[in-house]
């Protein structure tokens, strides 16, 4: 019986499936994104596979890249989430590291911290002290605990954070904290830190644990549909994963429990998928480079071996877990193209998206972008991989180059698509 492995990386405008079966031949097609429903595209997806003839039963691996996680941070649609915290230290995750911003945002005196994914209200404190080297320093004293978590019963909380002092040393108190809140608020998703990011250093592992808390109820009902559409199919195989921001796998159960392990997910895939043909060309240095619709993303091998950092930032808030390194650009298909007042020609960073994406998609898009200018120049065009899911509008493309790009600029159509 043929076995078939199957991969899909979401991204914002389309969904890309490879799949491979047991004589070596390799296929792979797009499909459009959901982003309201992600699950309906890999869904749209494994159909196709299946209309190729290949069963259902077939299907002897699943690998899935996600951007789940990561949009639901950026767009700040998570969960209402709860943070529980040693008493006396109610103000880490407002005071952060008291440094200013790395990168460019270092020079900005107007720069301004990203939205707290924890309203101060919602910040428990806990009479409780673990001390440096793991001994209990004061009981946790259980019963106050259990009556400052019943002020969350009228909230509508879906996540809770708890990161106490020196939990990664000693986790007793944290547990205890856990099995009250389950009592106390029974619906919630209990984040713990020393389970998430068993690290010294109180605000990195603190705001990791909330972020984790943050996304956990999305990531766990998207990942549970998911997981049964995919039964419903008839798709029987266990052996189902999601990419890992470090480049490796996790079931989708974990997944579900460690969403902030999954924010690099798409990227890492694509950056071990370089490093394996590196490898089979026999090569030790390399430059990956994954455009997407929105941004670019750009890694670097190194004597056979990818740069690994162990912590990294999502427009501004702090994650400490391993992660690929990679460098992201605003320069995708999507990136918005327009002229200032000055005369000046712009790109990015901002992006018409999936909704309502490139003027040639004929989706309602009135902004010229990276995509509309490669039509025009030829390097797109009405290939067999997208027919079935859209006709490119090669004339509404030029059209809008022609009028917010090209005129203002005193340039040729060709030209000022090649300036973008």
């Amino acid at each position: 019986m043929k076995k078939v492995q199957v991969a899909v990386d979401t991204g914002g405008t389309f969904s890309d499936f490879t799949y491979l079966d047991n004589t070596g031949l390799l296929q792979s097609f797009k499909v459009p994104s959901t982003p309201a429903e992600p699950e309906k595209a890999v869904i749209r997806g494994l159909l196709k596979i299946t209309e190729t003839g290949v069963k259902p039963d077939a299907i002897d691996l699943f690998i899935h890249g996600t951007t789940v996680g990561t949009n639901t941070l950026l767009q700040e649609h998570g969960s209402k989430t709860a943070l529980v915290i040693t008493e006396g230290f109610d103000a880490i995750y407002e005071v952060q590291e008291q440094a200013r911003p790395y990168g460019k945002e270092i020079f900005n005196i107007r720069y301004q911290r990203p939205k707290l994914l924890v309203d101060r209200a919602n910040v428990i404190e806990v009479p409780e002290r673990i001390g440096s080297r793991g001994e209990v320093v004061r009981e946790i004293d259980l019963e106050l605990t259990r009556s400052r978590l019943e002020l969350l019963k009228h909230e509508d909380i879906e996540g809770i954070a708890v990161c106490l002092l020196f939990s990664f040393i000693n986790s007793e108190h944290e547990r205890a904290v856990r099995r009250i809140a389950y009592e106390v608020l029974p619906n919630v998703k209990v984040t713990l830190s020393n389970e998430i990011c068993p690290f010294i250093r109180e605000y990195y592992r603190l705001s990791t644990t909330v972020i984790n808390a943050y996304l956990r109820p999305k990531m766990d009902r998207y990942l549970s549909e998911l997981d049964r559409a995919i039964s419903g199919l008839g798709v029987t195989t266990k052996k189902r994963y999601v990419m890992q921001s470090n480049g490796g796998v996790g079931s989708l159960e974990t997944a579900a429990v460690r969403p902030v392990s999954t924010l690099m997910s798409g990227l890492a895939g694509g950056v071990m998928a370089s490093l394996s043909i590196l490898d089979k060309a026999e090569l030790k240095h390399g430059i990956s480079f994954d455009m997407g619709g929105t941004s670019c993303d750009v890694a670097v091998t190194e004597g056979g071996e990818v740069e690994i950092r162990d912590r990294f930032d999502i427009d501004g808030r702090h994650i400490c877990l391993p992660s690929v390194q990679v460098e992201t650009l605003s320069a995708g298909g999507g990136t918005l193209a327009w002229v200032d007042e000055g005369g000046l020609l712009h790109v990015g960073p901002e992006s018409a998206g999936a909704v309502p994406g490139p003027v040639a998609y004929g989706r309602g898009g009135v902004t010229p972008t990276v995509t509309d200018c490669n039509v025009i120049l030829g390097y797109l065009d009405n290939r067999e991989e997208v027919k079935d899911h859209l006709t490119l509008d090669i004339e509404a493309a030029k059209n809008v180059i022609n009028q917010k790009l090209a005129k203002p600029l005193d340039l040729s159509l060709e030209d000022a698509a090649l300036g973008v």
